[in-house]
């Protein structure tokens, strides 16, 4: 019987020769879901992040990589936070681990206990963010090391891989069946409308100032503001990546030339997540929103996949295409009260943040205050 003995090694540099090839070499053995790659998460690092604040684990078992965890160090109010990235770029956190292992249980364990080992020593708490409850051996090793959960948000997530279209549309409710079959009627006559999947970062390039564009048209009245020209880049950078690997598509709907909607999103495991979306408020008379995602799905159904993924957000609108309504819980995990700061931070995020939030809110005219604030910062950031 073969002995294994497991060792940590952290690293603080993701330009680190040794990381950045066992990173590469490890996504090609594990279950990677694209916002978890190297090129993603080096990416967001270098626009959002602070790259002294860096804390990458790689974990070996006889010397052989099998896991790695990338974390920031955040500060505030002199607290130390070790949290998982990319933060707010990403909707599914996944420790990068090797799939074909029987010790998987024994290194999620291994690398928490590291973790906990130096809390009050390098940091005070560590969160964990968009953890799935579909990553069950992770969660299995959370909940047998005491630590604190939070639901975060719902992931909608619409079963496809039925006989066809109109078997599919069966699964869904009376009205919103009758809603899509009535707009993809008025799709069908027209002459000026065409749907198409861009599968090539040479095709994509040229649309991406038009996406940004229709998306900064499309949610200007509700006054969120506009994307930096930063901002841009950290997009335009990390969408790059994934589709030189082949995992990214922007579907789009045109009228000639015109970008009428559009739907941004990555393939994985028979898998379409569906990252960023928007249409033109010009053409709201024929639902673009509606006829899109109808239409992404009928070619997903064409092509075998089994789901369609609306990422964050347990929205109506998007439990409406799910069967059964379909939605699974992300979490926020935190490290155990084992300290006096992990109590006390454990205690106000679980417990009094909201509550907080919910009298601030009172006291406030709230909806007024964010729309102000929206407009400072838009104008901020021009």
């Amino acid at each position: 019987m073969v002995t294994i003995i497991m060792k940590v090694q952290v690293l603080n540099d993701i330009k680190d020769k040794t990381l950045v090839t066992e990173w590469k070499k490890l996504e090609e053995k594990a279950d990677i879901y694209p916002q978890n790659s190297f090129h993603w998460v080096s990416t967001w690092l270098k626009y959002k992040g602070k790259s002294n604040a860096l804390r990458v684990f790689v974990i070996s078992e006889n010397d052989v990589v099998v896991a790695i965890a990338p974390f920031i160090i955040k500060k505030s109010f002199g607290i130390k936070i070790l949290h998982s990235i990319p933060i707010h770029f990403g909707d599914y956190y996944h420790v990068i681990i090797v799939q074909d292992t029987a010790s998987k249980a024994e290194i999620y364990d291994f690398l928490l206990k590291e973790l906990e080992s130096h809390c009050g020593q390098f940091w005070h708490w560590i969160r964990f963010d968009q953890i799935t409850e579909l990553d069950n051996e992770l969660v299995r090793a959370f909940k047998g090391r005491k630590w604190v959960f939070r639901d975060l948000t719902t992931c909608p997530t619409a079963r496809i891989d039925y006989e066809d279209w109109d078997t599919y549309l069966s699964e869904l409710s009376g009205s919103f069946r009758s809603t899509v079959r009535r707009k993809l009627r008025k799709y069908d006559k027209s002459n000026e409308l065409t749907f198409k999947a861009v599968t090539s970062w040479e095709e994509f390039e040229p649309l991406f100032p038009e996406m940004i564009r229709i998306h900064n048209m499309r949610w200007e009245d509700n006054f969120t503001p506009k994307k930096s020209k930063r901002e841009q880049e950290l997009w335009k950078n990390a969408i790059k990546g994934i589709f030189q690997s082949g995992k990214a598509v922007f579907y789009i709907i045109q009228s000639g030339e015109e970008l009428v909607a559009y739907r941004l999103g990555f393939y994985h495991n028979k898998t379409y997540f569906d990252w960023h979306l928007s249409h033109n408020p010009k053409y709201n008379q024929i639902s673009p929103g509606i006829v899109i995602v109808a239409l992404v799905i009928k070619h997903l159904m064409e092509k075998g996949y089994s789901r369609f993924d609306f990422l964050a957000g347990g929205y109506d609108w998007k439990k409406s295409w799910c069967p059964g309504r379909y939605a699974p819980v992300n979490y926020t995990v935190t490290s155990p009260s084992k300290s006096l700061f992990s109590l006390i931070l454990n205690w106000y995020y679980h417990g009094q943040r909201d509550k907080l939030r919910e009298i601030y809110h009172k006291m406030t005219n709230y909806s007024l205050f964010r729309k102000a604030s929206r407009i400072l910062l838009s104008l901020k950031k021009k």
